[in-house]
């Protein structure tokens, strides 16, 4: 409250109440002005000052440096930063094969690490390569990290013999979702991170 308000006042009071009682009636009324001002009455253009302090000074417990840096620490968990890769071994949706994602140059490449013995490429368009066992054989070709946490290329799909133009996207740290599309198919595939995966 501004000087000449308040001493306009006291006057004033004084006059009504006499002096005994006026030091203790101004007391009161610019306890309870500030009082409604701390409970958000801010709309008064005049108090924006003292309503601006008042939040700075009042802020929420859940809004400390701690709390904060504990969302950022749950967010990056749940989103993979950019530094996050897919690089190392991943289980097919269908469990029966795994496929090692290492760096190939500036891309990262994928081969089927594992399979079932006698698994071999029987849908290869070409005849002669439908005899040859599909452990070893390349099924991510040349990827290139598109975003965060997504990489695009060729998929090499041994149950059709197709190639699809696709893209694998990293959604954490277990789990890779695995895209593709060519003429007439459509590849959708999820794959799980090899927790066995030898170190």
């Amino acid at each position: 409250m501004k000087p000449a308000i308040t001493g306009l006042l006291a006057a004033s009071l004084i006059l009504m109440t006499g002096a005994a009682h006026t030091a203790s009636i101004v007391d009161t009324v610019i306890a309870g002005a500030r009082s409604r001002l701390s409970h958000g009455d801010c709309q008064l253009a005049r108090a924006g000052a003292f309503c601006k302090k008042q939040r700075t000074l009042g802020k929420e417990p859940y809004e400390t440096s701690s709390a904060r840096s504990t969302l950022v620490n749950e967010s990056s968990v749940a989103n993979p930063s950019r530094s996050a890769s897919p690089v190392g071994r991943w289980i097919v949706d269908d469990g029966d094969r795994r496929v090692q994602i290492m760096p190939c140059g500036k891309s990262l490449c994928g081969i089927i690490s594992a399979a079932k013995p006698d698994a071999v490429d029987r849908f290869n368009p070409d005849p002669d390569q439908r005899n040859r066992t599909i452990i070893n054989l390349p099924v991510l070709i040349e990827m290139t990290q598109t975003e965060s946490n997504r990489w695009e290329g060729q998929i090499y799909n041994t149950r059709d013999g197709r190639t699809y133009f696709g893209k694998i996207s990293l959604r954490n740290a277990n789990l890779l979702e695995v895209e593709g599309n060519a003429p007439h198919a459509l590849l959708v595939q999820t794959w799980i991170k090899d927790t066995d995966e030898p170190r």
